[in-house]
């Protein structure tokens, strides 16, 4: 443990000097890279922390990813191992996104062949992101994020150019990671949910065509998130429940007549093990 404090110790010996905004460009610009969904991306207050005999300035974020598992093990790895050198990951959970699965009674009571689930291709990635900034000074008393390379006005004005070549190029997978962050960067603009949800519509509509159902759903619901009421969102989830594979309708045939005398004694045997005495 002590081995452990002291290399993290050297490592921080030249923290990065970014601030919350370059923080959130690297997250998405890495999940906008290894093509995965970000679902979320909170800023948390800064703190502080002591490694070894130094305490640091920490900014500490909540990530939250989906897609297929390939592509979220190089999201994780590419986090890690860009610029921001003591940039660090914690608390990672993986969990894989629920699929529809046939009834297994109906199936059952069909007669049909069992149907053989495979294992889902989509996966939920949440972890806990921590930046060490710098150390603090005895003075420090409210932690403030280190780093005045950029301001956060054009940091946000840098992310709305990125949000305009998204849209042009009808990639609103981006457009909603970028959304997302500037929502973080400037949440005085009141424009930013309409347009998410927006995003977040046409990226269900697309996914939707392409008989992505699973995928479709949780953007039709993150749209309901912004807004309960919308009409498309509802009327989109109403038409994949009914997709949802249901119960097969038994056979509609006459039944046999039930037989009578001899015939009618109950027997453990099937009909055509039974013989007449």
């Amino acid at each position: 443990a002590t081995l452990e404090a002291e290399l993290l110790a050297a490592q921080l010996a030249f923290p990065s000097e970014v601030d919350s905004t370059e923080v959130l460009a690297h997250v998405v610009a890495t999940a906008a890279v290894n093509r995965v969904n970000l679902r979320q991306v909170q800023a948390q207050e800064p703190i502080t922390t002591e490694v070894g005999n130094g305490t640091y300035l920490v900014l500490p974020y909540e990530v939250e990813v989906e897609g297929e598992l390939e592509a979220l093990a190089s999201f994780l790895v590419d986090l890690e191992a860009g610029p921001i050198s003591t940039l660090t990951l914690d608390e990672i959970s993986i969990m894989a996104l629920p699929t529809p699965t046939p009834d297994a009674e109906a199936t059952v009571a069909a007669n049909t062949a069992p149907t053989i689930l495979v294992d889902p291709v989509l996966y939920r990635v949440s972890l806990e992101l921590t930046v060490f900034v710098r150390q603090a000074e005895p003075g420090d008393t409210e932690p403030t994020p280190g780093g005045t390379s950029i301001s956060p006005a054009e940091r946000a004005s840098q992310l709305r150019e990125l949000l305009e070549e998204a849209r042009q190029e009808d990639d609103w997978e981006r457009a909603i990671s970028i959304l997302l962050v500037l929502r973080q960067i400037d949440p005085a603009d009141d424009t930013l949910d309409d347009q998410l949800l927006e995003a977040y519509l046409l990226q269900a509509a697309r996914r939707f065509a392409a008989s992505q159902y699973d995928q479709a759903a949780a953007d039709y619901r993150a749209a309901l998130a912004l807004d309960p009421d919308n009409a498309e969102a509802i009327a989109a989830l109403g038409s994949m429940n009914a997709l949802t594979p249901t119960a097969t309708p038994r056979s509609t045939r006459t039944p046999t007549p039930t037989p009578s005398g001899a015939w009618a004694t109950p027997s453990p045997w099937p009909f055509y093990m039974r013989v007449r005495a």
